[in-house]
C-alpha cells in the first residue's frame, strides 16, 4: 500500500514541483471485465460508463441537521499555510452568501513528523479539508457524504464529469469527498517524429496495438544514440492493466494469470524499443542524480523519445520551469509544442478505463459538530475554480470537476484545438486506481525490475508473493476513539484592529513567529496580528507593488529602486524619529543604508544572513590544526586546505566544498572572469588569469583539498559532509549546517568564522541576504504596524541570522541561542559585508547566461575533459549574446519581457542550450 501511494506521488512528481500542490484521488473497488492477456485484449481497470462503481451500504452515521439555523456557526478548513491566501477570499465570499456561517482557515503544523498519521491530522485539524488518494484514506476519520448529497435538493450530481464522484470513494465504496479538480495523465508524442516516420498520429481511442506498432516503428538507433519509440520515468504505462488483472484474480499474485498482461511491455523494453527508468536498486551507490540528469538530457536533445507519459500540466522533461503569461498562458508547457492523447484502450473493449486521473476531494471530518454547515462549504467549493495565478499554466490546465464551472470560466479557450476531444475521452475512460494496493506495488516492482535489469519477472513475483503473504498480520481492532476537531479561534470583536502581516519563514522559524504572534495578541487585546506566509502574485507585475496592495506591513529584501518605486512604501523616518535619538543608533548602520533612499527610510531592518565560513571543529583538532582567528586571510585558508585533506581510504577528508558554479576561489585569487557590474557586462574568459586559476583549482581537487559539488553529485557530497569528512564550507549566518542537514544534526561540533580577508578587498564581494519590515503606504493601520515591527526588532530568537538591533546582538538571550563564540564571529562577519548602493543600476539582470557558459568550462575541467578548447568557444558565445542584448532596451521592460529577450538572445548565441529558465540552461554540467 505504501509503495503504491509512493508510485502515485511519483506519477505527479513534475506537477508537484511546479505547483507545490499534491494531487491524487483514487476510488474503491469496481466491477471489472475480463483480465487482459495482451495489448489487444485488455479490459478496463475500473467500472465502465454503464456500470457505475458499487457503493457500499454502510451505516451513514448521523443524519444531516436541519436545513435551517438560527445561530452563528464557525467551522474550520484545515490546510497548509501555503494555501491560506488561496482559500480565505473564498471563505469571505461564502460568508457573504451564508451570513450565519463563518469558515476559518486552520493551518496545519509546519514541522510534521513523517511518521505522523496524516489523515488523522487533517480530520482533527479542521471540520473540512482536502484529501488525496481517497481510496487509501482511513475512512473512520472522514464522514460519509452520501446522506448529505441525497438530502440536498440543490446538489446536481449530473453536473460532474462522468465518473468523477466515484474518484472520491474509499475502498469500501463510501463517498468521503466531493471532487474539485481532475488532473489528467496521458501520453505525449512528438508530431515531427511521427511525420518523419510515416506513422499516423495517435488520437483518442487508439489501441494498445496502435501503441506497440508506433513505438516499434519510431525507435531509431544511429551509432550509439537511440531515439526511443516510448520512454517513461515515474509512471507505469501498464498500471491500469496490472490493476485490472489483479481485480480479476481477487488480488492474488497468480503469475500464470498476470504475466501475459505485462509480457508484451517487457518484450518491448528488452528489445530496446521503449526506455524504462529504473525505480529500484539494492546497490547503495546507485546514482539517482545521474539517472535524473540522463533522463533530462535525453529530452533536451534532438533525439528525444517519440512518446512519453506525463501530466496535462507538465513541462518537457529537463525543463524545470515554464514562463506563462496573460498573453501566452501555456508558454513553456509541453502541451503547447507536443501532442497529447489518452492512454490506449483495448480493441475489443472500447469502454476501457485506462487513463489515470487524479482528483482533489473536499472532505468532512467525522468529528465535525456542524455537518450541515460543513456540507454547504464543500458544495460551495465544488462550484468554484481555485487558481493560484491567473497565468499559471498548471492551474489553468486542471479540469474543474463540474462541467458548469468549466463552461463558466471558459476552460477550453486558449487550449490547442484538438485538446478538448482528448480531455473528454480521457474523462470518460478515467482510471482511478484498483482495490489491491499492496499487491499492485509488488507487481509494479516486478515489472520495473524485469524491464530494466536481468530480473526474471515470474521468479521475482513468486518470491515477493510469498514474502507478502508471510508479512500479512491480522487486522488490529479498529480504533473507535471519536475524532475531536480543534476548536476554532474566537471571533474578533469589530473594535479590534486587524493587521495583515506578510512574511515567509520556514520550519522552526515559522513556529517561533506563530508563538510570538500569540504572545503579542494576548498582550495587545485591541490589535490582532494576522500572519500570511504565502502570496500569489501575477508574474507580469511588480511583486512588491502587489504585496503593498494586500498587506498592511510585510518583511522583504532591500528593493531594487530601478524596478520598485518608493511611492509604494511608507517612509518610516518620522516614525523612527519620534522614538528618540537613540532608536536608529541601535541598528546596524549598513543595514539601515540598505533600506534607505534619498534620505528616506523605507523599511526597518530585521536581520541579516551574510556570508560566513563554517568549519568542522573536531576534524581540525584531529589533524592538529588550530582554528583560525577572525582576522585570517584567503592565503591562510588555502594553506590549510592541503593540511587538513587526506586521501587515505581509511581516513578520507577534504579541505573544503567548492561549488562548480561558485566564483569564490577565482575571486579569492583576484581573478574576475567577467565584469558583471558594467553596463553591459564584459566577459574575460580567454584571459590567462582565468585559465591559470582553473588549473590551480584542479590541482586542489586532485590533491583532495577540494570536494567539488557538481550538478549531479549532491548525495555524494552530502554524505561526506554528514560523515564529518569536510573541514570548511561557506554558508549563511544562522545556518551553520549549510544545506547538508534537514532532519538530523551533525555528530561533530561546527564553528563559525568571518570570510577570510583579501589583499585586494575590492576583488571579492562578501554579500548578505537581508530582510526589513515595510509598511504599505496606503495601509490604514500604519500605527499598529509600526508598533508590531518595532516589537519584532527587540526579539532575539524569532528570525534567523543576525538581528539588526545592536543591543539584541549583544544580549545574553541571543548569544545563548547561537553560542557565545559564534555570536562574536557573526558580529565580525557582519562588519565586512559589502553592499551595492540601493540606487546603483546593475546590469546583473542580464548576466546570468554568462554564469552558465563559465560553469560549462568548469564542469568540463572537473570531468577531465578538454576544457581548453571550450574557453574561446564560450567567450565567443558570451560576446554574441551580449551583442544581441545590446539591441534590446531592457531598461524599460517588465521582468517577464526581459526574461523573454534574454532567452531569445541566449538561444541565438547558444542554440543547444535550454533557455526557458533563469539561472540554468546552456547544457552546463
Amino acid at each position: 500500500m505504501q509503495r503504491l501511494k509512493h508510485l502515485t506521488m511519483q506519477i505527479v512528481a513534475s506537477i508537484i514541483i511546479a505547483s507545490l500542490v499534491l494531487t491524487g484521488c483514487q476510488p474503491g473497488p469496481a466491477q471489472q471485465t475480463d483480465a487482459p492477456t495482451g495489448p489487444s485484449e485488455t479490459s478496463q481497470a475500473g467500472s465502465s460508463p454503464d456500470q457505475p462503481a458499487v457503493r457500499a451500504t454502510l451505516d451513514p452515521g448521523p443524519a444531516p441537521v436541519s436545513a435551517e439555523t438560527s445561530e452563528d456557526v464557525t467551522i474550520t478548513f484545515a490546510g497548509w499555510e501555503y494555501d491560506r491566501t488561496l482559500y480565505e477570499p473564498l471563505m469571505e465570499e461564502f460568508h457573504k452568501e451564508n451570513p450565519l456561517i463563518t469558515v476559518q482557515f486552520a493551518a496545519l503544523p509546519e514541522n510534521t513528523d513523517i511518521n505522523q498519521d496524516y489523515d488523522l491530522m487533517l480530520a482533527s485539524g479542521g471540520d473540512t479539508s482536502i484529501i488525496y488518494s481517497a481510496a487509501y484514506v482511513k475512512s473512520l476519520y472522514f464522514r460519509e457524504l452520501q446522506p448529505l448529497i441525497e438530502a440536498d435538493p440543490t446538489f446536481d450530481a449530473e453536473d460532474f464529469w462522468p465518473g468523477a464522484l466515484d474518484g472520491c470513494l474509499d475502498l469500501e465504496g463510501r463517498q468521503i469527498g466531493v471532487p474539485l479538480f481532475l488532473n489528467l495523465q496521458g501520453v505525449y508524442f512528438d508530431p515531427a517524429a511521427f511525420q518523419s516516420g510515416g506513422v499516423p498520429l495517435p488520437k483518442p481511442g487508439w489501441t494498445w496495438d496502435d501503441f506497440r506498432s508506433a513505438a516499434t516503428a519510431l525507435t531509431k538507433t544511429e551509432g550509439d544514440v537511440t531515439r526511443y519509440g516510448f520512454a517513461e520515468n515515474y509512471s507505469t504505462l501498464v498500471s491500469p492493466l496490472v490493476e485490472a488483472a489483479l481485480d480479476k484474480t481477487g488480488g492474488e499474485l497468480d503469475v500464470a494469470a498476470l504475466q501475459p498482461t505485462v509480457q508484451w511491455y517487457l518484450d518491448l523494453a528488452r528489445a530496446g524499443t521503449i526506455f524504462v527508468q529504473p525505480q529500484y536498486s539494492d546497490e547503495q551507490d546507485f546514482d539517482w542524480n545521474k539517472l535524473w540528469q540522463d533522463w533530462s538530457d535525453m529530452f533536451q536533445s534532438d533525439q528525444r523519445p517519440a512518446m512519453w507519459t506525463g501530466g496535462l500540466g507538465d513541462t518537457l522533461p529537463g525543463q524545470i520551469m515554464a514562463a506563462p503569461s496573460d498573453a501566452d498562458p501555456l508558454a513553456g508547457m509541453a502541451i503547447k509544442d507536443f501532442g497529447f492523447v489518452p492512454y490506449p484502450v483495448s480493441a475489443t473493449a472500447r469502454n476501457d478505463r485506462t487513463t489515470p486521473v487524479w482528483l482533489q476531494c473536499a472532505s468532512m471530518s467525522n468529528g465535525t459538530q456542524h455537518p450541515r454547515e460543513a456540507w454547504a462549504w464543500l458544495n460551495f467549493l465544488s462550484h468554484h475554480r481555485i487558481l493560484r495565478s491567473d497565468a499559471g499554466a498548471w492551474d489553468r490546465l486542471q479540469l474543474p470537476a463540474r462541467q458548469s464551472v468549466a463552461d463558466a470560466v471558459n476552460y477550453w479557450d486558449g487550449l490547442p484545438a484538438d485538446l478538448k476531444d482528448t480531455i473528454l475521452f480521457a474523462v470518460e475512460h478515467a482510471w482511478y486506481g484498483g482495490a489491491f494496493p499492496q499487491e499492485a506495488s509488488v507487481m509494479y516492482e516486478a515489472v520495473n525490475r524485469a524491464a530494466t535489469s536481468s530480473t526474471d519477472f515470474a521468479a521475482f513475483l513468486e518470491q515477493k508473493s510469498t514474502e507478502l503473504a508471510a508479512s500479512i498480520t491480522p487486522s488490529p481492532t479498529p480504533n473507535t476513539t471519536p475524532i475531536v476537531v480543534a476548536t476554532p479561534r474566537p471571533t474578533l470583536s469589530p473594535d479590534v484592529t486587524v493587521v495583515n502581516y506578510f512574511f515567509q519563514p520556514w520550519g522552526p522559524d515559522q513556529q517561533a513567529l506563530n508563538t510570538l504572534v500569540e504572545k503579542y495578541n494576548q498582550t495587545h487585546p485591541d490589535v490582532a496580528i494576522k500572519v500570511t506566509s504565502n502570496f500569489n502574485a501575477n508574474p507580469a507585475d511588480d511583486y512588491l507593488a502587489q504585496i503593498t496592495g494586500q498587506f498592511d506591513c510585510f518583511a522583504w529584501y532591500p528593493p531594487t529602486w530601478d524596478i520598485q518605486s518608493p511611492e509604494n512604501f511608507l517612509d518610516l523616518t518620522s516614525l523612527a524619529s519620534a522614538e528618540g535619538g537613540g532608536f536608529l543608533q541601535d541598528f546596524d548602520p549598513g543595514m539601515l543604508k540598505a533600506f534607505s533612499l534619498d534620505g528616506g527610510l523605507y523599511a526597518l531592518p530585521a536581520f541579516s544572513q551574510n556570508q560566513v565560513m563554517a568549519y568542522n571543529v573536531d576534524l581540525l583538532a584531529k589533524r592538529g590544526i588550530k582554528a583560525p582567528a577572525f582576522d585570517w586571510t584567503f592565503d591562510d585558508l588555502t594553506n590549510l586546505l592541503d593540511k587538513v585533506a587526506s586521501t587515505n581510504p581509511s581516513d578520507t577528508s577534504y579541505g573544503m566544498v567548492f561549488n562548480e558554479w561558485d566564483d569564490y576561489l577565482f575571486n579569492g585569487r583576484g581573478v574576475n572572469w567577467a565584469d558583471l557590474q558594467s553596463d553591459p557586462p564584459v566577459p574575460y574568459l580567454t584571459g590567462s588569469d582565468f585559465a591559470s586559476a582553473l588549473t590551480w583549482i584542479l590541482d586542489l581537487k586532485d590533491s583532495g583539498a577540494l570536494l567539488v559539488l557538481t550538478n549531479d553529485n549532491y548525495d555524494t557530497v552530502q554524505q561526506a559532509m554528514q560523515q564529518g569528512q569536510v573541514a570548511f564550507w561557506t554558508t549563511q549566518a544562522g545556518m551553520p549546517n549549510g544545506y547538508w542537514y534537514f532532519d538530523t544534526q551533525p555528530a561533530y561540533k561546527i564553528g563559525i568564522l568571518p570570510m577570510p580577508a583579501l589583499k585586494d578587498p575590492d576583488s571579492l564581494y562578501y554579500g548578505s541576504s537581508e530582510i526589513g519590515h515595510y509598511i504599505s503606504r496606503d495601509s490604514k493601520n500604519a500605527a499598529a504596524c509600526w508598533d508590531w515591527i518595532k516589537y519584532l526588532s527587540t526579539q532575539p530568537n524569532v528570525f534567523p541570522g543576525i538581528p539588526a538591533r545592536l543591543s539584541v546582538t549583544k544580549s545574553a538571550e541571543w548569544e545563548a541561542a547561537v553560542g557565545r563564540e559564534n555570536a562574536a564571529a557573526y558580529r565580525a562577519a557582519l562588519a565586512e559585508v559589502q553592499r551595492t548602493p540601493p540606487d546603483q543600476n546593475s546590469s546583473s539582470v542580464i548576466s546570468w547566461p554568462l554564469y552558465t557558459w563559465k560553469q560549462r568550462i568548469v564542469a568540463a575541467a572537473i570531468k577531465g575533459e578538454d576544457y581548453q578548447k571550450l574557453i574561446p568557444a564560450m567567450q565567443r558565445v558570451s560576446e554574441d549574446y551580449l551583442a544581441c542584448m545590446a539591441t534590446v532596451n531592457y531598461t524599460t521592460m517588465k521582468d517577464e519581457e526581459i526574461q523573454t529577450e534574454i532567452n531569445n538572445c541566449a538561444k541565438q548565441a547558444d542554440p543547444d542550450g535550454d533557455w526557458q529558465t533563469s539561472g540554468g540552461g546552456g547544457g552546463g554540467g
